[in-house]
């Protein structure tokens, strides 16, 4: 036998239902926000996580200071002894400009002795530079310079006369975010073409430590902190010691707390569409006291009116959770596909688990904003219900 009461709420929704809409629309949009937001962090951090986790063996070794501050070769030999058999990988850098045709940008130029580029910038075109006249370039700039393995590109500024022409022999496998180098819109010169060109001998911007064993990171970090840091405070450090997997997690931190932020702001929509819910089930209550007289003279307990009342609120706010999860996952995509601009983890189970999360979220706004509601309906005297016009 179908519940009565649960009828008569069904009744009630469908006389006044504008005004339901008109609240369900709150609980919508709250959802919405909730779930879009809490994918595209998702998302975010599923694609930090895959681009970044494939440098999660490396220890990137800087100068603290101004930017005259330099890693020596007497600092890179104190490093190669604590690393071991790891790789070590000195590496110059700098930004400059570079031409393709008519075309004028600006990219970083990285020098790195070729034997170890090879050991860990892959290719998808072309071969390892042979001679200091040729370059490895990133995915990125084959993207938007149009640039090709035999293309010649210059490097320099021509009004300072400081410039040279070299040909480009490989593309280097596009790596995304990373924190040892991100190549994918740089040149990687030989190492000995740098020297050259920029009159540097040895002071090298960066050492990165490639581990062989991961687990080994922590061990390498600390013995390198106490050669070159000495233990110092933080900022009186002379060198900047960091490992990917440790600035990883750091950044997976930072977004998450940016994307519970931006959630906590769509909650606000929330709290809202509960006083508007609190406000529909308080005039339900006023329009229908003679109704509820009626129902207590006739020996109706106090816990069915107040599920009575309590149906009727979670019938809007199902309503509005259901619609709103629908309309999330299309909202969702879009803000992902503008924002991370890239929807290949949209489909699992970290980002879609917002959406049930919605529905729960905006049910339980529904139904807590109508415990007051029906506890008052439900504690009515039934004399003074059944006298009032």
């Amino acid at each position: 036998m179908r519940d009565i009461f649960f009828q008569l709420s069904v009744r009630n929704v469908r006389i006044h239902f504008l005004r339901s809409l008109l609240a369900a629309v709150g609980i919508v949009i709250g959802v919405i926000a909730i779930a879009s937001m809490g994918m595209m962090g998702a998302n975010l951090q599923l694609l930090l996580k895959d681009e970044l986790s494939s440098n999660a063996d490396t220890i990137i070794v800087e100068p603290r200071g101004s930017d005259d501050s330099y890693v020596s070769d007497m600092t890179v030999n104190r490093i190669k002894l604590v690393a071991g058999q790891n790789i070590v990988v000195p590496v110059y850098s700098r930004m400059d400009r570079i031409g393709y045709g008519s075309a004028v940008g600006m990219a970083y130029i990285h020098g790195i002795d070729p034997v170890k580029t090879k050991e860990f910038l892959p290719l998808v075109d072309g071969d390892y530079p042979k001679s200091d006249s040729n370059v490895l370039i990133g995915a990125g700039l084959v993207t938007e310079a149009d640039i090709r393995v035999g293309s010649m590109i210059k490097i320099g500024d021509s009004e300072s006369g400081n410039q040279r022409m070299v040909r480009v022999s490989g593309i280097i496998e596009k790596r995304g975010y990373s924190f040892d180098l991100f190549t994918d819109y740089s040149v990687v010169a030989t190492e000995r073409f740098y020297e050259n060109f920029y009159s540097k001998n040895g002071n090298y911007d960066q050492v990165n430590i490639i581990a062989a064993n991961t687990d080994e990171i922590p061990e390498i970090v600390t013995n390198l902190e106490r050669l070159l840091n000495k233990n110092k405070q933080s900022h009186d450090r002379d060198y900047r010691i960091t490992d990917s997997g440790s600035q990883l997690k750091d950044i997976q931190d930072n977004i998450g707390m940016v994307s519970s932020f931006v959630m906590a702001m769509g909650a606000i929509t929330l709290l809202v569409a509960a006083i508007s819910i609190f406000n529909v089930m308080m005039m339900s209550v006023t329009e229908r006291i003679r109704e509820i007289g009626i129902l207590r003279s006739i020996g109706t307990e106090k816990i069915e009116i107040r599920k009575m009342f309590l149906y009727e609120a979670t019938l809007i706010g199902l309503s509005g959770s259901v619609i709103g999860a629908v309309l999330s996952v299309i909202f969702g995509y879009i803000v992902v596909a503008l924002v991370v601009r890239e929807t290949d983890y949209f489909l699992s189970f970290d980002s879609l688990m917002y959406v049930p999360a919605g529905i729960i979220i905006g049910l339980a706004t529904c139904i807590l904003s109508g415990i007051y509601p029906a506890w008052r309906a439900s504690n009515l005297d039934p004399v003074e219900a059944l006298a009032s016009e």
